[in-house]
């Protein structure tokens, strides 16, 4: 008899504590959270590969402002797009995916418009840091698994000289 009224007891808690939690969730469902905006230059670049010239129509991040948001919160990102971050002097960089919901190619490409390495189909929504592995002075971002796709590897070339100086 105890046990049947323990039972009974601990079914109406979980059933409460259910209704609880969807109660909680509705609520913080209405409320939308700020996600300030980020403005970014555009421009377009292309990658010479052994399969030609692929053009992108870019977003420039120079700035640690723009470099913190990146390509976070967005949910598509088209194969002609991407975003390029400038960093002020060739280093080792490690990058993250910590709110970004789409996988990513990441390029790392170094001062002489070389790439250097390519992190393809980096996991959305992961704190994990992605590095360079090499100084690099920018890194290109566009949709997972189109670097592969266009043939782009590494020792192909950036082509762009604004945002992207050659080396002296």
């Amino acid at each position: 008899m105890m046990n049947t009224f323990l039972g009974r007891r601990f079914a109406v808690f979980a059933a409460l504590l259910i209704v609880g939690i969807f109660v909680a969730q509705a609520r913080g469902a209405g409320q939308k959270t700020s996600v300030p905006v980020v403005a970014f230059p555009a421009k377009t670049i292309s990658i010479a590969s052994q399969n030609g010239a692929h053009a992108f129509f870019i977003e420039v991040a120079s700035s640690p402002l723009q470099q913190q948001r990146g390509l976070m919160y967005r949910t598509y990102l088209p194969e002609n797009r991407g975003m390029l971050f400038v960093f002020p002097h060739e280093k080792i960089v490690r990058m993250w995916m910590r709110n970004t919901r789409i996988p990513l190619d990441m390029l790392f490409i170094g001062k002489d418009n070389k790439i250097k390495r390519i992190q393809a189909m980096a996991t959305p929504d992961s704190d994990a840091l992605i590095s360079s592995g090499v100084k690099v002075k920018t890194v290109l971002e566009i949709q997972g698994g189109l670097a592969r796709k266009l043939g782009i590897a590494p020792g192909d070339t950036l082509i762009d000289t604004s945002y992207h100086p050659q080396k002296k």
